[in-house]
């Protein structure tokens, strides 16, 4: 996990800059949106600005999907690019935030910035809603589905199917 302490690092500087390379063990994608299998690599941008921080993330990783629509797992690959805001924590109980407001991102220590935990939520936010393999795919192939029809019945089931036949003869 990488933290930085952002108090300790803009005491001798006004920006700061420096390249990362995440395990996937670091990242741990949750199992239904994908998995990450290969390194992440991250480069950080960040200036003091009034209130907090700015932040310039640039990402590239692959994240491995299952198509919604065939259930073929693929590699999307993410390049992507975000800037946010960072700020402190907020000691007030409710806060109320306006469009220009969605791109800040809240610590959860004051000036201590969790990049790993941010460079998750980043790919979290890359991976579609409905994942496809490609634009045109067609779905499971009909001849999958009628060779699992026709395949023999399981036998640990046999004792469901009598039940059932005795079920329908005495109605």
């Amino acid at each position: 996990m990488i933290t930085l302490n952002l108090k300790e690092i803009f005491e001798s500087r006004d920006n700061f800059s420096k390249s990362y390379i995440l395990k996937p063990s670091d990242i741990k994608l949750p199992s239904e949106l994908g998995e990450i299998k290969e390194e992440t690599f991250v480069n950080v941008n960040i200036r003091k600005v009034k209130g907090g921080y700015a932040i310039d993330l640039e990402i590239e990783s692959g994240i491995y999907l299952e198509c919604s629509r065939c259930l073929e797992v693929y590699r999307k690959e993410v390049e992507q690019s975000s800037a946010r805001k960072l700020e402190n924590p907020s000691h007030e109980r409710e806060i109320f935030l306006s469009e220009k407001d969605l791109n800040v991102s809240f610590m959860e220590e004051p000036d201590i910035l969790n990049l790993t935990e941010l460079v998750r939520e980043e790919l979290i936010l890359s991976v579609p809603m409905k994942p496809l393999c490609s634009p045109t795919c067609s779905g499971i192939n009909p001849g999958v589905v009628e060779d699992y029809k026709q395949s023999p019945a399981d036998p640990r089931f046999a004792i469901l199917k009598s039940l059932f036949a005795e079920k329908e003869v005495s109605e």
